[in-house]
Formats: structure tokens, C-alpha cells, sequence
């Protein structure tokens, strides 16, 4: 078992590749060539590359899977950035140790995934369900600036969701899921520099390889919006007749090539596949069950869906139109990886395990093992290391690549969900962050730790006991869902891997339309023992060392 094997003819620098999708397989007489050519430069072969030819990092894309450099020599220092949804901050873990080394607070919404710019001196936060982005300055003791987001028309929070950043550096785009718009930000030197409408409930954003272009997926709205980043005008291509009204899915990828983006058309069992060329819809591919996470794998044009509701993976060619394949594997599929092993590496919102799976036949060759409900994993520089938050608990697990085995798990804040990571930290300021480790993990645990109040039910307990794995009750209590709303949004959560049985959740939604949680106050052992005042921004007194 493992991936593909590599070799690489120096200075012919020719590669011997069995089994891609973008070439043909050898075979028999192909080896013979690949023989001559080896004589023909010296019969000296090379060991493997670090890195599989189609694997690529796309450190601006919404839902990345690496940092903004490929180093096969990367010395393992560096901080990875860990945003803990419910103890709403940032665990900064030191790499070559494997431990925290500070606790960032964001507190006034949830911190939902980092991104770190193409320079690395900032690493920017979506704080969900509020009405900012929190600008973590890397370089200046992991200050953080506050960037302020205007409410929707009707003054609801703007609701950050994901970003993408543009690949030559200047822009980051936000999108803002609670007003219908994208926020521009100047990624060199985060601030806010305009706010565009683009439609209902926008979800992920990609931008072309130019940096010319970008593309949101809209969850409430039947079109995908195209902004051009020159002029700042929106067109629409419609891209479904089905209501989409209360918001559902719609996962948008792009190719690493620009050539294609892709949106899960997700309560139709449907992905579309657009031409950027001419924005236009080339395919629209069937049979994919309630597909929500889209991605392209690597550098190829097959694309990647998780299937939450069902637990599986679709794959796609998106030349042809064609569905390769549907494989289950494991509750609440989420997002696959083309791995710098040239496999495909996936994570679950339900289970308790990653799934590496070989490229050519799309089989399962190894399950790992982590904690639980892992929601992203995340690839070292040097490629032979993966980072994988566990979002049902408040760890990440870290995992040997080449061996594909768990080296070890780093106690984190609560429900970690996205990762970013810096690799050029100064060493001496390494070395003075170990110094006060100790210090960092006794916050990182008080912030770990919630405070729950006594059950006032049998139901309500049954409600902290399962509804608190994989998020914060707060994120229960914004939403709007009303009387027989919640049986549906209790079945959404068992199909994204929730373990809640039928009896279960029939008493968790009856519970729920009484609305007895909306009274409810819960907080973390660090929020009780130094509160913070949101409104007074973090400039001097979030980073917790």
C-alpha cells in the first residue's frame, strides 16, 4: 500500500510515472523506452521526488490544503495557526516541539478558518456570525487587528464565512454569508477597501490564476456570481431552476489551471462544470448525492465531492462530463486533498478517522485513525507531514505521510476547524516562545473547558450531551429556525455525522421548538476568569502568551 512511486532522470530530467490521469499507463514497451532513456543519460537514476508532479499547495483558495511554499528542505520550524470555534480564539502550536505556544482571543462571533497571506506576515480569521475578520500580524507577537464589516440592510451581522485570496498577494475576498456580499480587503496591509453585492448567501470564493477574475458560490440564490477585480462589476450564470431560497451546500473549486470551476448543485444531486473562457456551463453531471464541498485534486481536472448526507466521496472528469465514481467512506464526508503523495487524502464531519485513497482506482488503502469528527487536513511544507483538526474534540492529530500513521495528537481549544501555517518564524523567537510553553497550555486548557449550566431537563441534557460535539451552542442559538424548522435541521446534523438515534433526536427537536435554549449563557473557563470587552478591539490584549 501507499502512493504512486516516482523517479526522476537528471539531467534529462525525465519522469517515469505509472498510472496518471494525465498520461497514459507505460506498459510493457513504455519501461523499455524508459530504460533506453536512462542509458542515454548516464543510467543514473535519482531517488523520488519529495513531491508528486500533480500535487500543488493553492494556499488562496477557500478551502486549502498547504501554506504559501513548496520546501523539500524545510527545517520543521514554524507555527500552525488552529482556529477553535468554541473556545472562540486561535491556538498558535510551535512545530518542531508539537506544542501550544499562545492563545489568541477573538471573541464576538467564531473564529471559522485562517488563511495566510502569499508573504506570510499576516494570517487573516473569518469570524463567524459576526461582523469582522481578525488580521493576526505574524510578525509583530501575534497582534491582532480588528477589521470591522458593515451589517446586512436589515442589521444582521455580516456572517464571514470563507475567502480567497488572489494569487498575486493584494486581495483578499471575503465572503459575507449574513449580507450578500463580498468584502474586499487589502491583503499587504489588512483593512477593508470595499464591499460588493453579489447575491444570497454567498459561500466560497476562487479567483482565476490571473488575478483578474472570481467566482462565489451562492447557497440562497440559483446563479453563481462572477466579480471582475479590475472593475468591480458582478455578472450571473444561472446555474439551477430549484429553489435554493432557505440556503443549502453549493461548494465551489476552480482548476489549478483556471481552465474550469465547479459548484455542487447540491438538492439536485447535480455538479455543474463551467468554462472560465466563456462562462458558460459545459456539463452538468448527475447521480452525485447531495454533493456540498467541491475541489479540484491537484493539478488535473478531476474533481472531488463530499457527499455529507451519505458519507461519500464522487469523483468527476470534468473534460468529459463524466462520472468516475462514488466511494463511502465514513459519516459526514467533507473535503479531499490531492495529497503531495499523489493520493487522495479525505476527512469526515462523523467519524473517527481520515481515508487516504490511491489516485488511479479511487480505493481506500488506508484508514487512519485520529480523535474525532476530522474536518481538515492540512500538508507541511516539505510534504511528510499532515496536520488534521479533530472538530468533535480539541485536538489536531499529526500524521506521518510516508508511513500514513499517527505520530501524535496537540491538545488545542475547542473544535479546531481550519489550519494556516508560518514557516519562517525567526529562530530566536522560536526559542523564546518554547521558553513559555507551560504557561500557554494551562490557558490553552481553561479555554478547552466550558462551563455548562445545570440541565434544567432530561431533554436539555440530552441537548448539551449531543449537540456541543461538533460546535458551540451559540451557533444553535443564532440561528432562526422556528417550531418544525428544527426537525429538519436535526436530521441536516445526523446526516453530517451527529450521533443522535431516532428517539434521540426526536426529543432534541421538541426540546429545541420550546426555544429554552435561546436562555441559555455558556462559557469557557478563560471567558469567566478574564473577560474580555469585544467592542474594544484586540490591537493590545487578545494574544494570551
Amino acid at each position: 500500500m501507499g502512493g504512486h512511486r516516482h523517479a526522476s532522470v537528471e539531467p534529462c530530467r525525465a519522469r517515469v510515472r505509472p498510472g496518471s490521469h494525465g498520461a497514459t499507463r507505460l506498459g510493457l514497451a513504455g519501461l523499455v523506452a524508459a530504460s533506453l532513456l536512462l542509458a542515454a543519460c548516464g543510467g543514473v537514476m535519482t531517488p523520488a521526488a519529495t513531491f508528486d508532479p500533480d500535487y500543488e499547495v493553492r494556499w488562496y483558495e477557500s478551502q486549502n490544503a498547504a501554506g504559501p511554499e513548496l520546501d523539500p528542505k524545510w527545517d520543521g520550524n514554524g507555527w500552525l495557526y488552529v482556529a477553535d470555534e468554541v473556545s472562540q480564539g486561535v491556538t498558535v502550536v510551535d512545530l518542531a516541539t508539537g506544542e501550544p505556544v499562545q492563545f489568541i482571543r477573538t471573541e464576538g462571533g467564531v473564529p471559522h478558518h485562517p488563511y495566510i497571506t502569499k508573504d506570510q506576515r499576516w494570517v487573516l480569521v473569518t469570524i463567524r456570525y459576526g461582523d469582522w475578520v481578525a488580521a493576526i500580524d505574524t510578525d509583530n507577537g501575534n497582534k491582532v487587528r480588528r477589521i470591522d464589516l458593515p451589517k446586512s440592510a436589515d442589521g444582521k451581522p455580516a456572517g464571514p464565512l470563507h475567502m480567497g485570496l488572489t494569487p498575486d498577494g493584494r486581495y483578499a475576498l471575503v465572503t459575507l454569508n449574513g449580507s450578500g456580499a463580498v468584502a474586499v480587503l487589502d491583503a499587504t496591509d489588512p483593512k477593508l477597501l470595499r464591499v460588493v453585492e453579489v447575491g444570497k448567501k454567498p459561500r466560497d470564493v476562487v479567483v482565476t490564476p490571473d488575478s483578474k477574475k472570481a467566482y462565489v458560490s451562492l447557497q440562497a440564490d440559483t446563479r453563481v456570481a462572477v466579480l471582475d477585480l479590475e472593475t468591480w462589476k458582478v455578472e450571473h450564470i444561472t446555474r439551477t431552476d430549484t429553489d435554493y431560497g432557505s440556503g443549502s451546500g453549493s461548494g465551489l473549486g476552480m482548476s489549478a489551471d483556471g481552465k474550469y470551476v465547479a459548484v455542487a448543485n447540491t438538492l439536485d444531486d447535480e455538479v455543474i462544470i463551467i468554462d472560465t473562457a466563456t462562462d458558460r456551463i459545459v456539463h452538468r453531471v448527475g447521480n452525485v448525492p447531495k454533493p456540498v464541498n467541491v475541489e479540484f485534486l491537484g493539478k488535473t481536472h478531476v474533481i472531488s465531492t463530499g457527499n455529507r448526507s451519505d458519507g461519500s466521496f464522487s469523483f468527476i472528469d470534468a473534460d468529459k462530463g463524466q462520472l468516475i465514481r462514488t466511494v463511502k467512506t465514513g459519516g459526514g464526508a467533507n473535503i479531499a486533498y490531492y495529497g503531495p503523495d499523489g493520493n487522495v487524502w479525505v476527512n469526515h464531519n462523523g467519524a473517527q478517522h481520515i481515508s487516504v485513497l490511491d489516485f488511479e482506482t479511487f480505493e481506500v488503502i488506508k484508514e487512519i485513525p485520529v480523535v474525532q469528527n476530522p474536518h481538515w487536513i492540512y500538508f507541511s511544507p516539505d510534504g511528510k507531514t499532515a496536520y488534521v483538526t479533530n472538530w468533535g474534540a480539541n485536538s489536531i492529530s499529526i500524521i506521518d505521510v510516508e508511513k500514513m500513521e499517527r505520530v501524535k495528537n496537540v491538545t488545542v481549544g475547542l473544535n479546531p476547524n481550519g489550519l494556516a501555517l508560518k514557516s519562517n518564524v525567526p529562530p530566536d523567537v522560536i526559542a523564546r516562545w518554547q521558553e513559555n510553553k507551560d504557561q500557554a497550555k494551562e490557558v490553552v486548557a481553561k479555554a478547552a473547558r466550558l462551563v455548562m449550566p445545570e440541565p434544567r431537563s432530561e431533554a436539555e441534557a440530552l441537548f448539551f450531551q449531543k449537540c456541543t460535539i461538533c460546535h458551540d451552542v451559540g451557533r444553535i442559538i443564532r440561528n432562526n429556525a422556528r417550531g418544525d424548522q428544527w426537525d429538519a435541521i436535526v436530521e441536516k446534523m445526523r446526516g453530517n455525522g451527529a450521533p443522535i438515534d431516532d428517539q434521540e433526536a426526536k426529543i432534541i427537536a421538541e426540546y429545541l421548538k420550546t426555544d429554552q435554549h435561546r436562555s441559555l449563557t455558556i462559557k469557557t473557563e478563560l471567558q469567566i476568569e478574564q473577560p474580555l470587552d469585544p467592542a474594544k478591539g484586540y490591537e493590545d490584549d487578545a494574544a494570551v502568551q
